[in-house]
């Protein structure tokens, strides 16, 4: 859940990538597996260019240092003519993947995910890593509650809100987990002012990702709503603790503060 209460966002907008989340950028093309996020038990997750996920079977390898080109002796070794020598390279230990269950690997990838978010150097290289968080916070792991989900997002595409809602609550029941379900719901419930089931669903989705920075810029949307300035600001500096990039909360922060806490002398 994610709307900056500056200027009214166009519902479309809305529909299309929720409250509280940007809209992740068009996945790229799989050409040759090597920029595909896989986690045990999930759908591959392309991932956009310049993203790079760490452990699990498929996934791309931390870089390691370059080895130095192995010395071979000066006199080659009874029975091995010199030239075979040379040709038969050393063996290599390669790294094996961690043997974790699907669920343990995912929060390994969106650990990692996050650090990269925090330390992101731009609005471009951030918006990658959003991108990859917002396609993996997409999964949840069950058949079932995924095509729910595509059939809960296609009657919020045709302004059917009530069906939208309908089908995400049964999300909720099946797959309680899930905090993506719970962040559209509050996104919808966010849309038709139903402010108090709104931070109820939010309130889900924190204890179930408290990283969510969508759901945080929801909750201080609904604080503004409701003339509770000093709760959005703290919820506001929440988000941009866990998502510092986001340029347009920014500006909404520092005049919030004016307001709130007054000007330093």
């Amino acid at each position: 859940m994610r709307m900056i209460m500056v200027r009214t966002t166009a519902l479309s907008l809305l529909l299309a990538c929720g409250l509280g989340a940007a809209c992740p950028a068009q996945a790229e093309p799989e050409r040759d597996g090597s920029n595909v996020l896989r986690i045990p038990g999930f759908p591959p997750i392309p991932m956009p260019p310049g993203v790079r996920v760490y452990g699990g079977e498929g996934n791309n390898p931390a870089p390691e240092p370059r080895a130095e080109r192995p010395k071979f002796p000066q006199s080659a070794p009874k029975g091995l003519p010199p030239k075979e020598q040379a040709q038969k390279p050393l063996p290599q230990k390669q790294a094996k993947a961690p043997n974790l269950p699907p669920e343990a690997l995912r929060a390994k990838i969106l650990d990692e995910l996050f650090k990269r978010l925090a330390a992101s150097a731009d609005t471009d290289d951030a918006q990658g890593i959003t991108s990859a968080i917002e396609r993996v916070w997409m999964r949840s792991g069950s058949d079932t509650s995924d095509l729910l989900m595509a059939r809960a997002t296609q009657a919020m595409h045709k302004s059917n809100p009530k069906l939208a809602i309908e089908i995400l609550s049964r999300i909720t029941v099946l797959q309680p987990e899930w905090a993506e379900a719970w962040n559209k719901r509050a996104t919808l419930r966010f849309i038709n002012e139903d402010y108090d089931g709104s931070m109820r669903d939010i309130e889900q989705v924190l204890k179930l990702e408290p990283r969510h920075y969508g759901a945080l810029v929801g909750m201080g949307n609904i604080f503004l709503r409701t003339d509770d300035k000093k709760g959005a600001l703290a919820a506001y500096r929440r988000a941009l603790g866990v998502h510092p990039q986001m340029g347009d909360l920014k500006p909404i922060v520092e005049k919030l503060q004016l307001e709130v806490e007054g000007q330093d002398i």
